[in-house]
């Protein structure tokens, strides 16, 4: 708005304050000839057929021919002066003439003159004090109206008024430029179509008002005055058209209804076709000049038809711009009206146009911005409503995730199963405490719900401080044997000593009363049929100005709330009851397992077997249960030392099974039929698996079975064999580091699919000072780390090459160690076995 009041100062006010010059007697007189025969030289014998008009306020109707006006100037003042007659209007083309000497003074402004650098035709002259001079000035016009306000000002003055002009005109189009910039930005930015629209009306509502300046004579001299006004005039239908485009996509008439949008949209079209008719007329007529206001009149009534439309949709945000586009056609009639000499111009009448023009896009401008705030308003809830949406489905996720590993834990353990019942019972207690809690809580609301608490099955009393019933709802009516409406017509008055089963009703009132707060008892008696009821009454005080006005009773049945309780106190015996009973078991089948572990240490080798024969080894064994389903197997056959790693189907007491199965089918193949080859081990392994599982019969077939690693050491030959089923070698030789992941052919107990599986066989020839390693997928499958995943076979790999130069011993604590971290809170998930050789 400053920038708004800066403008309009600088446009109207300094025209004001900049007035002609002082004790300077200027008359003025006008000659049309239309028909453009008259010469300079014949103009002195037609004198006294001029007439007088106004300096300030001259101006003429649309015609074709030539205007002569004779200026007749006196100085009154006492001192030479240096004046200027200025014509005050950009678009002419003006001859001066001195009165005196017409052939010889002579001086031509307009848009013919080169190097034009003047703001307005104008004439500068020295008069001496009392001396007379007169001046005769003719502009010719080709059928468009004429404002010609003529001024006498001194050089000074003069100078003044024009850059004054000049600021005021370069703020005005400096606003539009800015307008322009900001609306084109944001339509490439946001890929919008409107603010573009916006951008277009702009653009081409510019080129009038470039016009109306006379600034297009600076730059195109080559150009006719004619063919510059068809240009600009055809530009208003095109603004027109962009203007309309713009509203109905603004106002997204297109939601409301599909039809009228394309109406509109046809509409908009239809003036960029009226601009092009324009185009086509070569010679400016007075025809012409009228047809622009009628375009500009049919484009105004599009546009009220879109924003009358839009209002009565009771889209947002109309009312700023029907108001500035009110303002804007008075503007318009304002300039229409100077234009046909209905008015005489004047300062601000002059300018008009350009103030309305502003307040109009100032009104579409603001129209954005509260669209803006709204779409900015409705972002920021929709945020919200995300932002809610997102921690209530997060929050349903988690509650699902927590109710999966509860069920899980159920799974793993029967104990964890009754303390979760122990937990469920709890709650409901603490349920049925809050209901209890809460019932007495809304005893307090009495006096605002007394119409929904006269449905109640509650029995519930108003008293005054004297304890006199006051009013009862109709659950009461049976205990006092009267209906409300009896009580209130009857002369007898019911005390609360008479509504009352408790025998110490007198302490409880006392007490209610001398502590001027809620007061609650309980007490039992015998209905009609002899059973026992509990009830509760609570006495709540109703306190105004410090004082007791009434006192609230109301007497609650909780004999199904005591029979709960005795209830969860049964269940929470029987729970208890059946928590010690599975103790009992499970610490049976714990000595069981203990027995079973024993057995299975007793078959399987120990790891100083293999420490014995190679000093620099290990062996790594953690079984995820108390028995394992994992074994490891070595023996010794004169020169040659076979390892085993075995991953039985299954861990714990399955898995245990198995390994025992395996450990003596590897004693029977290696031991006592001799057999040292790795693929004939594993091809044996897998036929007589099937046989000690008798599955002959393929109806009753299991899927029972081992994954093995199998290393055959001649310390004679210095080779090592190897066979693998599903399960891998590392080998570090000198110079290399070798992984052999093994076939991919089960040792299962099915018969069908690989009866004669062949098994393919490694040779390698080591040296002193090399390592293998065999291992099961126990430690490879464990999940942990930041992102809980598994710790797979590649880690495990850089982990045994990043500790080479480690002894045997190091290398194991490192491996378990990394084992360790790498699970962090996580459960073992498998048995885990690792077996590493120096050679």
């Amino acid at each position: 708005m400053k920038f708004f009041r800066t403008f309009l100062f600088l446009l109207i006010g300094t025209r004001l304050l900049a007035s002609d010059v002082s004790n300077i007697d200027v008359k003025t007189r006008l000659f049309v000839d239309k028909s453009k025969s008259i010469d300079v030289t014949e103009i002195a014998d037609l004198y006294d057929q001029f007439r007088k008009v106004t300096p300030e306020k001259m101006s003429l109707k649309p015609f074709s021919g030539t205007a002569w006006i004779a200026v007749e100037i006196k100085n009154k003042n006492s001192a030479k002066k240096q004046l200027v007659l200025e014509v005050e209007n950009n678009l002419i083309s003006a001859v001066f003439y001195n009165l005196d000497s017409i052939l010889a003074d002579r001086y031509r402004i307009g848009n013919q003159i080169e190097n034009y650098s003047k703001h307005s035709a104008a004439h500068i002259f020295y008069i001496e004090p009392g001396q007379d001079v007169a001046f005769l000035i003719k502009i010719e016009t080709n059928d468009f109206p004429l404002v010609l306000p003529i001024h006498v000002r001194e050089l000074e003055d003069f100078d003044k008024h024009r850059y004054t002009n000049i600021i005021a005109t370069g703020l005005f189009f400096g606003f539009i430029a800015l307008v322009f910039l900001i609306s084109s930005t944001m339509g490439i930015v946001s890929r919008r179509k409107s603010p573009i629209l916006f951008a277009c009306f702009i653009f081409f509502t510019t080129p009038p008002f470039v016009f109306l300046e006379g600034s297009p004579f600076m730059f195109l001299k080559y150009i006719s005055l004619d063919q510059l006004v068809v240009m600009a005039k055809s530009s208003i239908p095109v603004a027109m058209a962009f203007l309309g485009l713009y509203l109905n996509n603004f106002f997204r008439i297109k939601n409301f209804n599909k039809k009228t949008y394309k109406i509109f949209e046809y509409g908009g079209w239809s003036f960029f076709f009226l601009a092009a008719v324009n185009i086509l007329f070569h010679n400016y007529a007075s025809s012409l000049y009228v047809a622009s206001y009628v375009v500009i009149a049919l484009g105004i009534l599009f546009l009220i038809n879109i924003l009358t439309y839009a209002k009565a949709k009771k889209v947002e945000h109309v009312t700023p711009i029907i108001i500035s586009l009110i303002i804007f056609i008075v503007s318009l009639l304002i300039k229409f009206f100077i234009d046909f000499c209905i008015i005489p111009p004047s300062p601000f009448a002059i300018h008009s146009l350009k103030i309305g023009f502003a307040i109009l896009i100032i009104g579409v401008v603001i129209s954005i911005s509260f669209r803006f705030r709204d779409q900015l308003d409705k972002l920021k809830e929709l945020n919200f409503q995300l932002d809610i949406i997102v921690k209530k489905r997060t929050a349903d996720i988690n509650t699902q995730n927590e109710e999966l590993r509860r069920q899980a834990e159920e799974l793993r353990s029967q104990g964890e199963e009754l303390e979760v019942q122990n937990e469920e019972l709890a709650a409901q207690t603490d349920e049925l405490t809050e209901q209890k809690e809460l019932l007495q809580k809304q005893n307090i609301h009495l006096e605002r719900l007394q119409l929904a608490l006269s449905q109640t099955d509650n029995a519930i009393y108003i008293f005054d401080a004297e304890g006199t019933l006051l009013w009862f709802n109709t659950s009461s009516t049976s205990q006092l044997g009267m209906e409300y409406e009896e009580y209130v017509n009857g002369n007898d008055r019911v005390k609360i000593y008479n509504t009352s089963y408790c025998r110490n009703i007198g302490n409880n009132l006392d007490k209610c009363l001398f502590s001027k707060s809620k007061v609650t008892y309980e007490f039992e008696r015998k209905d009609i049929h002899g059973r026992e009821l509990n009830f509760q009454t609570t006495l709540t005080p109703v306190i105004q100005n410090d004082e007791i006005k009434y006192i609230v009773a109301i007497d609650t049945d909780i004999t199904q709330i005591k029979q709960y309780e005795l209830e969860i106190e049964l269940q929470r015996h029987l729970a208890t009851t059946r928590k010690n009973e599975l103790e009992a078991q499970q610490a049976e089948m714990l000595e069981s397992l203990r027995y079973a572990l024993r057995i299975q240490n007793a078959i399987l080798p120990q790891s100083n077997d293999v420490k014995r024969f190679f000093p620099e080894s290990f062996v790594i064994f953690e079984p995820k249960d108390i028995v394992s389903g994992d074994f490891y197997w070595f023996h010794r056959i004169k020169n040659k030392f076979v390892f085993v790693a075995v991953d039985c189907t299954g861990h714990g007491v399955p898995g245990a099974f198995m390994s025992i199965v395996g450990y003596y089918l590897l004693n029977n193949i290696i031991i006592q039929n001799g057999v040292t080859s790795p693929a004939d081990i594993l091809k044996q392994l897998n036929r007589k698996l099937k046989i000690a599982l008798k599955n002959e019969n393929p109806t009753r077939q299991t899927d029972d079975g081992m994954d093995v690693s199998l290393v055959v050491l001649d310390i004679t030959s210095k080779k090592l064999t190897f066979a693998g089923a599903f399960r891998p070698l590392f080998l570090r030789t000198q110079n290399d580091f070798v992984e052999i992941k093994g076939d991919k052919i089960p040792i299962t107990s099915r018969i069908s699919g690989n009866v004669m599986a062949q098994f393919k066989e490694w040779e390698f020839d080591v040296e002193k000072g090399d390592r293998f390693y065999i291992f099961t997928d126990g430690i490879t499958d464990q999940f942990g780390g930041k992102d809980d995943k598994k710790f797979l076979v590649k880690r495990f790999k850089q982990l045994i090459l990043d500790s080479q130069s480690l002894s045997m011993d190091k290398q194991k604590d490192i491996i378990k160690q990394a084992n360790i971290e790498w699970r962090g809170g996580n459960p073992q998930v498998d048995d885990i076995l690792v077996i590493g050789v120096q050679i």
